[in-house]
């Protein structure tokens, strides 16, 4: 079930940037009148001037009654069917699910740090609930005698699909442990989601309290104008020197800090900056103890359920197979890389030695960034910025819908919106959409050929101080599609990003990397609303970790070739196509130090697998000094080892990635395989796109990941295409 899988994060999503692409939601009809419980009932798009943490807290307990007397339902199964057994946990949490998810649009992009312990509490009575399902024997006797049935044996491939996700899901969750085993598995996971929520809000907390402050102009050289201005600025707002004393504030929230790594002169700065970026969760904000215990619990949780370690259970259903072979597949990577990270390395070492003048000069690691932008500035010769009035926000977003329109059979058309202030007592004109801030934008996708709405998203692409940064897909109703027997419901989502893209009348410029993280995020969009499965846990992103990247990664490919490029890489006054000159400097963009990128994957990947497949070696050492014994050959190329960023990589400690974090090189392994099958028979060729959407699309968790693979190559992955992509980066494709 989504949510038992994903309650963890929930008390975090008021506190920290993730990566968030899991499970999804219904779609919108004509305008309805208010509902009583506004977080609980569908009527169209919501109604978000009427979500409030308030009104949450009040919609929580009819949401966990609802819940309550379908679990009671369940229990009291004396003939079991497949509709009051396996039928009936589909859409247990129903309600449940509905107020969690658009609760997350509060606390991600409308966040108020003062409603933190609401959400907490919240996210503990749901946590509650859901382990006490997974622990009801009743049920889980029920659920055993219902799939010894004669029926369970012959059930439509779908529902038989689910069924043994569902079996496997209470074993791995103490269907079969002791009384004992399952109480002490709830207080394992009641204790994991509160050092969770601890570590997501120290990493936020100490992110955004981190600043330094500059007094000297001559120490930010290097810095375009436009950068020292606006650090000065927020200097004054703090009450930190004037235009006559001025003073410049850098800070890690903003990214101004790494604007100095990467482009600051004064190399005494750099070091000053990238030493104090490393006390992030740490002091008043100390995560080092929370991942001690994390791991702990972690570990105790595997042994309990059976499992030699947690690697090991978090792989048990992945598409990888097994911990030990995803570590094979990060070491193969990692040999791989490792001439041409060196190579890499080298250079920048050459031309630092060119810069200072000292043939025996090496590289610090708060070099890295910057001789980095200047190999980049070399290579890339954009001829000073020109390249970014070729990527125009409304002509990317447009070309971006041409694409993949074409590609699948779409239509995407977007609708009026209007944004209500709660407590107004206004209402939404008809035809218009409501968005909790004006510079959301909303579309329909609908099926060209049948006319059916499949699925309508949310487009959130600006800052705001309230909104988390980063780039992120997030689901906000689950929906159904247009099966018979079945009402039809379109999903909902939402595209949120922190990088801009300006207003409908004053369109901002995206840079290339910018266009890619927002194809790779409509690619999660895509995947959600096309499903066609009618079973709401299997439908959509809800598939295991290592494949549920594929089907967004591989839309990244499209921002690079010189063919789809044309679509929205325009001038943006003339409309004439991205000059070849330009071309070339977007595709030095692409492969920017691709080796050492890679190799940072790589060490975290490597980390994050080996601490939870050997805890007992790790389990007594201080995190930084398990960090240095697990990747002391991943920095060998500067003056001293350049840590990960530990303490605050929620991704590891906080959201499902833990164990998994090889799954963003794996899903790029999958990407540049398939994606083979498109550059053979044409990008944008129609008939390739139609077996995708039918093969890989549309069937969300249906089958197993390896099988739906298969059924759209023909074949198993294999990783040779990724490997030569690595080593020795393409030419540009011909225009």
């Amino acid at each position: 079930m989504p949510l038992l899988l994903r309650i963890l994060l929930l008390a975090a999503l008021c506190l920290l940037p993730l990566h968030a692409e899991p499970p999804a939601a219904p779609a919108p009809q004509a305008a309805a009148p208010a509902p009583e419980h506004p977080f609980l009932e569908w009527n169209g798009p919501p109604q978000w001037s009427k979500l409030t943490v308030e009104q949450a807290k009040k919609d929580l307990e009819p949401a966990l009654q609802q819940y309550r007397d379908r679990v009671r339902q369940l229990e009291n199964v004396t003939k079991p069917t497949y509709e009051n057994t396996f039928g009936a946990l589909a859409n247990i949490d129903e309600q449940l699910e509905r107020l969690c998810l658009r609760l997350e649009i509060l606390a991600s992009l409308c966040n108020e740090s003062s409603r933190r312990n609401d959400i907490t509490a919240i996210s503990t009575s749901v946590q509650g609930c859901l382990d006490d399902i997974l622990t009801n024997e009743k049920i889980w006797q029920i659920l055993k005698k219902a799939a010894a049935c004669d029926w369970a044996q012959n059930l439509p491939a779908e529902q038989n699909r689910y069924k043994e996700q569902i079996m496997d899901y209470f074993r791995k969750n103490g269907g079969d442990l002791t009384p004992e085993g399952k109480k002490r598995l709830v207080q394992i996971n009641q204790e994991h989601l509160e050092l969770s929520s601890r570590f997501a809000a120290n990493a936020l907390d100490s992110a955004n309290s981190w600043q330094h402050v500059i007094k000297d102009r001559s120490r930010l050289a290097g810095l375009p104008y436009s950068t020292v201005r606006y650090m000065q600025s927020r200097a004054q707002e703090q009450g930190l020197g004037d235009e006559e004393n001025p003073q410049w504030l850098a800070t890690a929230q903003d990214g101004t800090a790494y604007s100095i790594l990467a482009q600051g002169n004064d190399a005494a700065m750099r070091e000053e900056i990238w030493r104090k970026l490393q006390t992030i969760g740490r002091g008043d904000h100390d995560n080092a103890p929370l991942i001690g215990r994390i791991l702990a619990l972690r570990h105790e949780k595997a042994q309990l359920l059976g499992y030699a370690n947690y690697a090991e259970m978090a792989a048990d259903d992945r598409m990888v197979g097994t911990a030990t072979h995803a570590a094979s597949f990060l070491q193969t990577i990692h040999d791989s890389i490792m001439p041409a990270y060196r190579q890499e390395m080298a250079t920048l070492r050459r031309l630092k030695r060119e810069h200072t003048g000292n043939a025996e000069a090496l590289l610090d690691p708060w070099d890295i960034a910057y001789y980095g932008r200047k190999l980049h500035e070399a290579q890339a010769d954009d001829q000073k910025g020109k390249l970014d009035s070729y990527l125009r926000a409304d002509h990317v977003i447009q070309g971006m819908f041409e694409i993949f329109s074409g590609l699948y059979g779409l239509t995407i058309t977007e609708r009026p919106t209007v944004c209500i202030v709660s407590g107004s007592g206004k209402t939404a004109p008809n035809n218009a959409v409501e968005v909790w801030d004006p510079e959301v934008r909303y579309y329909e996708i609908r099926d060209k050929a049948t006319g059916d709405h499949l699925g309508s998203f949310y487009m959130d692409m600006n800052p705001r101080d309230n909104k988390r940064d980063g780039i992120w897909m997030q689901t906000i109703e689950s929906g159904s599609p247009p099966r018979a027997g079945q009402t039809h419901i379109p999903r909902i989502a939402a595209i949120c990003s922190y990088t801009g893209i300006g207003t409908k009348t004053q369109p901002a410029t995206m840079s290339p990397e910018d266009v890619q993280s927002l194809f790779h995020e409509f690619g999660h969009t895509l995947h959600f609303c096309l499903s066609e499965v009618g079973i709401r846990d299997l439908s959509g992103t809800n598939t295991v970790l290592d494949f549920v990247e594929f089907p967004s990664q591989i839309n990244e490919n499209w921002v690079w070739e010189r063919e789809s490029l044309n679509r929205f890489a325009k001038q943006r006054t003339t409309g004439r196509p991205l000059p070849d000159k330009l071309y070339r400097s977007m595709l030095a963009s692409r492969n920017f130090l691709r080796a050492h990128n890679i190799m940072e994957q790589c060490a975290i990947a490597h980390f994050d697998l080996e601490v939870h497949m050997n805890y007992e070696k790790y389990k007594d050492m201080p995190p930084e000094r398990i960090e240095r014994e697990i990747l002391g050959n991943y920095r060998t190329e500067t003056t001293e080892h350049a840590p990960i960023p530990l303490y605050d990589q929620t991704h590891l400690f906080v959201d499902s990635y833990g164990a998994g974090y090889y799954s963003y090189l794996w899903g790029e392994m999958l990407t540049t395989d398939a994606f083979s099958k498109f550059k053979e028979k044409g990008i944008l060729n129609p008939e390739i796109g139609a077996e995708f959407r039918r093969t890989i699309l549309s069937k969300g968790n249906a089958k197993p990941a390896i099988e739906l693979y298969r059924d759209f190559m023909g074949r198993d992955p294999k990783p040779d295409a990724f490997i030569r992509k690595l080593t020795a980066p393409g030419e540009p494709s011909k225009p």
